[in-house]
Protein backbone atom coordinates (compact mmCIF):
# COMPACT_ATOMS: atom_id res chain seq x y z
CA UNK A 1 0.00 0.00 0.00
CA UNK A 2 2.87 2.42 0.74
CA UNK A 3 4.27 1.71 -2.89
CA UNK A 4 0.67 2.71 -4.46
CA UNK A 5 0.69 5.64 -2.33
CA UNK A 6 4.09 6.90 -3.41
CA UNK A 7 3.27 6.39 -6.94
CA UNK A 8 0.42 7.72 -6.72
CA UNK A 9 1.95 11.39 -5.27
CA UNK A 10 4.78 11.17 -8.75
CA UNK A 11 2.12 10.69 -10.97
CA UNK A 12 0.10 13.42 -9.52
CA UNK A 13 2.72 15.87 -9.27
CA UNK A 14 3.99 15.44 -12.68
CA UNK A 15 0.37 16.05 -14.08
CA UNK A 16 -0.58 18.73 -12.02
CA UNK A 17 2.72 20.09 -13.96
CA UNK A 18 1.15 19.78 -17.43
CA UNK A 19 -0.46 21.94 -19.78
CA UNK A 20 -1.27 25.23 -17.72
CA UNK A 21 -0.80 26.87 -21.17
CA UNK A 22 -3.82 24.95 -22.48
CA UNK A 23 -6.37 25.91 -19.97
CA UNK A 24 -7.49 29.31 -19.44
CA UNK A 25 -9.23 28.50 -16.41
CA UNK A 26 -8.78 24.60 -15.42
CA UNK A 27 -9.25 24.70 -11.50
CA UNK A 28 -12.77 23.72 -10.20
CA UNK A 29 -14.46 23.43 -6.67
CA UNK A 30 -16.67 20.48 -5.85
CA UNK A 31 -19.03 19.65 -3.07
CA UNK A 32 -21.90 16.86 -2.54
CA UNK A 33 -23.15 14.17 -0.06
CA UNK A 34 -22.54 10.32 -0.28
CA UNK A 35 -24.55 7.13 0.82
CA UNK A 36 -21.80 5.06 2.17
CA UNK A 37 -21.54 1.06 3.22
CA UNK A 38 -19.18 -1.77 3.45
CA UNK A 39 -19.19 -5.48 3.31
CA UNK A 40 -16.55 -8.10 4.37
CA UNK A 41 -16.92 -11.31 5.54
CA UNK A 42 -17.01 -10.16 9.73
CA UNK A 43 -19.66 -7.22 8.36
CA UNK A 44 -23.12 -9.25 9.02
CA UNK A 45 -25.97 -7.02 8.12
CA UNK A 46 -24.27 -3.83 6.43
CA UNK A 47 -26.15 -0.56 6.34
CA UNK A 48 -25.74 2.96 4.83
CA UNK A 49 -24.49 6.06 6.68
CA UNK A 50 -24.82 9.70 5.20
CA UNK A 51 -21.26 11.38 4.23
CA UNK A 52 -19.77 13.87 2.35
CA UNK A 53 -16.94 14.99 -0.29
CA UNK A 54 -15.33 18.48 -0.95
CA UNK A 55 -12.16 19.56 -2.67
CA UNK A 56 -10.72 20.74 -5.55
CA UNK A 57 -9.93 19.64 -9.27
CA UNK A 58 -8.30 20.12 -12.24
CA UNK A 59 -8.64 19.65 -15.87
CA UNK A 60 -5.48 18.38 -17.14
CA UNK A 61 -6.47 17.52 -20.64
CA UNK A 62 -9.26 17.57 -22.84
CA UNK A 63 -11.07 14.11 -20.84
CA UNK A 64 -8.36 13.59 -17.86
CA UNK A 65 -9.55 15.26 -14.66
CA UNK A 66 -7.24 15.22 -11.37
CA UNK A 67 -8.34 16.18 -7.87
CA UNK A 68 -7.96 16.20 -4.28
CA UNK A 69 -10.22 16.72 -1.39
CA UNK A 70 -11.83 15.56 1.81
CA UNK A 71 -13.27 12.54 1.61
CA UNK A 72 -16.04 10.33 4.54
CA UNK A 73 -16.32 6.33 4.30
CA UNK A 74 -18.23 4.05 6.80
CA UNK A 75 -20.99 1.90 7.38
CA UNK A 76 -23.07 0.22 10.35
CA UNK A 77 -24.25 -3.47 10.97
CA UNK A 78 -26.04 -5.20 13.32
CA UNK A 79 -25.46 -8.44 14.69
CA UNK A 80 -26.44 -10.45 17.73
CA UNK A 81 -23.78 -11.90 20.12
CA UNK A 82 -24.65 -15.51 20.55
CA UNK A 83 -22.67 -15.43 24.06
CA UNK A 84 -23.64 -12.76 25.85
CA UNK A 85 -27.30 -13.22 24.38
CA UNK A 86 -27.02 -8.99 23.30
CA UNK A 87 -27.69 -7.41 20.24
CA UNK A 88 -25.04 -5.18 18.74
CA UNK A 89 -25.58 -1.78 16.61
CA UNK A 90 -21.90 -0.41 15.55
CA UNK A 91 -21.09 2.34 13.30
CA UNK A 92 -18.19 3.25 11.59
CA UNK A 93 -17.19 6.93 10.15
CA UNK A 94 -13.54 7.24 8.47
CA UNK A 95 -12.45 10.69 6.94
CA UNK A 96 -9.61 11.43 5.05
CA UNK A 97 -7.98 13.00 2.14
CA UNK A 98 -8.67 11.86 -1.26
CA UNK A 99 -6.26 11.88 -4.17
CA UNK A 100 -8.19 10.73 -7.13
CA UNK A 101 -7.91 10.89 -11.09
CA UNK A 102 -10.90 10.04 -13.93
CA UNK A 103 -10.48 9.64 -17.64
CA UNK A 104 -13.87 10.31 -19.97
CA UNK A 105 -15.01 7.77 -21.70
CA UNK A 106 -18.26 8.75 -24.12
CA UNK A 107 -21.03 10.87 -24.15
CA UNK A 108 -24.62 9.82 -23.09
CA UNK A 109 -26.90 12.27 -23.84
CA UNK A 110 -25.51 15.79 -22.78
CA UNK A 111 -23.13 13.52 -20.22
CA UNK A 112 -20.54 12.41 -20.14
CA UNK A 113 -19.70 9.08 -18.32
CA UNK A 114 -16.24 8.51 -16.88
CA UNK A 115 -13.94 6.10 -14.97
CA UNK A 116 -11.26 6.55 -12.56
CA UNK A 117 -9.19 5.62 -9.26
CA UNK A 118 -8.62 7.55 -6.10
CA UNK A 119 -6.54 6.89 -3.13
CA UNK A 120 -7.55 8.08 0.16
CA UNK A 121 -5.17 8.71 3.29
CA UNK A 122 -7.47 7.76 6.37
CA UNK A 123 -6.27 9.98 9.13
CA UNK A 124 -9.30 9.21 10.92
CA UNK A 125 -11.46 6.84 12.18
CA UNK A 126 -14.35 6.72 15.02
CA UNK A 127 -16.12 3.88 16.53
CA UNK A 128 -19.56 3.67 18.01
CA UNK A 129 -21.41 0.55 19.61
CA UNK A 130 -24.57 0.09 21.50
CA UNK A 131 -25.03 -3.00 22.90
CA UNK A 132 -28.41 -3.78 24.43
CA UNK A 133 -30.37 -7.14 25.45
CA UNK A 134 -32.75 -8.97 23.66
CA UNK A 135 -35.67 -7.57 25.94
CA UNK A 136 -34.13 -3.73 24.96
CA UNK A 137 -32.30 -2.99 28.31
CA UNK A 138 -28.97 -1.14 27.48
CA UNK A 139 -25.70 -2.83 28.64
CA UNK A 140 -22.60 -1.11 26.81
CA UNK A 141 -21.99 2.00 24.61
CA UNK A 142 -18.93 2.68 22.98
CA UNK A 143 -17.67 5.52 21.15
CA UNK A 144 -13.77 6.06 20.68
CA UNK A 145 -11.20 6.83 17.83
CA UNK A 146 -9.29 3.72 16.54
CA UNK A 147 -6.25 3.43 14.52
CA UNK A 148 -6.63 2.24 11.19
CA UNK A 149 -3.12 0.86 9.48
CA UNK A 150 -4.24 1.06 5.94
CA UNK A 151 -5.30 3.42 3.44
CA UNK A 152 -8.27 3.09 0.78
CA UNK A 153 -7.18 2.23 -3.12
CA UNK A 154 -10.79 2.77 -5.13
CA UNK A 155 -12.48 2.28 -8.61
CA UNK A 156 -14.51 5.22 -9.74
CA UNK A 157 -17.57 5.08 -11.68
CA UNK A 158 -19.40 8.01 -12.97
CA UNK A 159 -21.35 10.53 -15.27
CA UNK A 160 -21.15 14.45 -15.16
CA UNK A 161 -24.16 16.63 -16.07
CA UNK A 162 -24.05 20.42 -17.45
CA UNK A 163 -25.88 22.60 -15.30
CA UNK A 164 -25.88 26.43 -14.48
CA UNK A 165 -23.24 28.13 -15.60
CA UNK A 166 -20.84 26.98 -18.25
CA UNK A 167 -17.84 24.96 -16.52
CA UNK A 168 -20.63 23.89 -13.63
CA UNK A 169 -21.70 19.97 -13.49
CA UNK A 170 -23.35 17.66 -11.56
CA UNK A 171 -21.68 14.60 -10.79
CA UNK A 172 -22.85 11.05 -9.87
CA UNK A 173 -20.57 8.54 -9.00
CA UNK A 174 -19.91 5.13 -7.09
CA UNK A 175 -16.86 4.42 -5.33
CA UNK A 176 -15.72 1.18 -4.60
CA UNK A 177 -12.31 -0.41 -2.47
CA UNK A 178 -10.32 -2.52 -4.91
CA UNK A 179 -8.75 -3.74 -1.55
CA UNK A 180 -10.00 -5.03 1.84
CA UNK A 181 -9.34 -2.26 4.31
CA UNK A 182 -7.16 -3.25 7.64
CA UNK A 183 -8.57 -7.30 6.45
CA UNK A 184 -12.09 -5.87 7.36
CA UNK A 185 -13.82 -4.19 5.56
CA UNK A 186 -13.91 -2.75 1.21
CA UNK A 187 -16.12 0.49 1.53
CA UNK A 188 -18.58 1.41 -1.37
CA UNK A 189 -20.69 5.42 -1.77
CA UNK A 190 -22.71 6.31 -3.78
CA UNK A 191 -22.40 10.35 -4.41
CA UNK A 192 -23.80 13.29 -6.18
CA UNK A 193 -21.60 16.50 -6.36
CA UNK A 194 -21.65 20.17 -7.66
CA UNK A 195 -18.50 21.80 -9.38
CA UNK A 196 -17.98 24.60 -10.61
CA UNK A 197 -15.01 26.92 -11.90
CA UNK A 198 -13.22 28.67 -9.58
CA UNK A 199 -11.72 32.23 -10.78
CA UNK A 200 -8.01 32.22 -10.27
Amino acid sequence: MKKIAIVTIILFSQIFSQELENNENPWSFYGGISTMSASGDEIIEPGRLMGFNIGIMRTVSENLTVGAGYTKRGFSDSFYLVDYNVNADIEWDLSGIELFATYNLFPIGNGIFWAGTSYAVINNADYEADLETVDGQDVLAIDEEVDFEENDFSLLLGMSIPVGTEGSYLNVGYQRSLVEINDYATFNQIFAELSFPLNL
